[in-house]
């Protein structure tokens, strides 16, 4: 009972010591508010104004409070004449569709468009206008490369059917020997000559693909006459059977033969020049008296088999030897072959004036009415004899063509092979070989 006294007593004492505490307290505080006051009504609008703002939390400075006065100490910095654009800027700059609609772009987007402003302002075909042209270029030129290769299919398919059926027709005539050879022991003499004369005429006035091909291939062996043909051809008739040809072959016929085959050959060559992507010509004259023939040959590259073909394809005769006639020649030449003349960039010519002359040559002409831009690779032999030919006329002046008492100097040739090849037997202290050189002059 004595103890719970104690306690008691204890409790009562620290519940009074608070209660005494906090009335000091709430005096103190009571005085403090007063003469708060009373300082407060002293003061004037800025003084109160900074006591306020003193006693206000400040708040928390964050990466986007930054950021946004940072974006508005900028506007403010701001020349009067770009505000607008800074509007417009801010305005124009949103997501004009989708879930972020209104919304600012992104700063991907931003820095993307800035890159794309960046590499294409003041630059030529920069803008939509000019790139939807050249789009629509490249779509007629994608469309005419379409057609050109639609073409080309064709034609390849076409010579394709023409290798096949020659194939065909060759496997046919090596079936027919190997079947002639097989039967060859009980095979009449007069049935081989029936077989061998059937593969020289279809019929009795007609002859046969093989000795069309037999004769042309004939005739383009070295340097024989066409008479001379017609006599070959003959001769292995009768040596295969025994017998003269009842219908002897005639030289206008083998010209007529070899006119087809060589007209075939060359619109075959025609063909693979038109689909190369650029062609050549090699042009010439030659004067015969009164005459004056103009040949005209194409050079290509053949790609499939690496190799270069020419191919003779004009051959006529011309009233003048200048650079008007032999323009128009060309040009007319090449229209008629359906070729097409933008994709001619050589000329192969000698070195006359009318054909290699920079302002009214031949080729200049040819580019002036084409609209091409042909340049042209001069005959080395020509040029130098034609090198050759003023050396001599410098060394050792102009030769009389005609009759002359005077000694002829040797060629320039000549002397320069011996100046050469005698250095050994020479004084190799004289320059030029002097011994060679006072032998050779006259």
């Amino acid at each position: 009972m004595g103890i719970y006294k104690s306690y008691k007593r204890k409790y009562q004492a620290r519940k009074a010591a608070q209660k005494s505490l906090e009335k000091r307290r709430n005096v103190t505080r009571n005085n403090t508010i007063k003469e708060i006051t009373s300082q407060l009504t002293t003061m004037d609008q800025n003084q109160l104004n900074n006591t306020l703002t003193s006693l206000l939390p400040k708040p928390s400075v964050t990466k986007e409070y930054r950021q946004r006065n940072k974006l508005i100490t900028s506007i403010q910095e701001l020349p009067d004449e770009e505000v607008p654009a800074a509007n417009h800027l801010v305005a124009t700059m949103r997501y004009p569709k989708g879930s972020d609609s209104g919304k600012l772009l992104s700063p991907y987007l931003q820095k993307k468009a800035y890159n794309y402003i960046a590499n294409t302002l003041y630059k030529p075909q920069s803008s939509n206008e000019s790139l939807k042209d050249a789009k629509s270029k490249l779509e007629l030129e994608n469309k005419k490369l379409h057609r050109q290769n639609n073409k080309l299919i064709g034609r390849k398919r076409s010579l394709g059917a023409q290798i096949g059926h020659l194939c065909n027709q060759k496997s046919h005539h090596i079936s027919k020997i190997r079947s002639l050879v097989r039967k060859s022991s009980i095979m009449t003499e007069d049935a081989f000559k029936e077989k061998i004369k059937s593969l020289f005429m279809v019929n009795k006035r007609k002859y046969s693909s093989n000795t069309v091909w037999l004769a042309t291939s004939i005739a383009q062996v070295g340097e024989i006459s066409m008479r001379s043909t017609v006599e070959c051809t003959k001769l292995i008739y009768e040596f295969l059977t025994g017998e003269s040809p009842q219908n002897c072959l005639s030289t206008s016929t083998l010209h007529t033969w070899h006119k087809d085959v060589s007209q075939i050959y060359i619109n075959n060559r025609i063909s693979q020049i038109a689909n190369a992507p650029v062609f050549g010509i090699m042009v010439d004259e030659s004067t015969r008296g009164e005459i004056k023939n103009f040949v005209l040959c194409y050079q290509v590259w053949e790609e499939k088999e690496q190799t270069p073909i020419v191919t003779m394809s004009c051959l006529k005769d011309i009233p003048k030897c200048n650079s008007e006639t032999v323009s128009n020649i060309v040009i007319q030449s090449i229209q008629e072959d359906g070729l097409d003349i933008t994709k001619c960039i050589l000329w192969v010519t000698d070195n006359t004036a009318y054909m290699s002359s920079d302002k009214n040559g031949a080729v200049s002409l040819f580019n002036k009415k084409t609209g091409t831009s042909t340049f042209r690779i001069g005959c080395g032999l020509h040029i130098i004899q034609i090198i050759f030919n003023h050396f001599e006329q410098e060394a050792f002046g102009k030769i009389s063509t005609g009759f002359s008492r005077k000694l002829h100097p040797y060629n320039l040739l000549y002397l320069a092979w011996n100046l050469h090849d005698g250095y050994n037997s020479s004084n190799k202290d004289k320059p030029l070989n002097g011994f060679f050189a006072r032998k050779m002059t006259f």
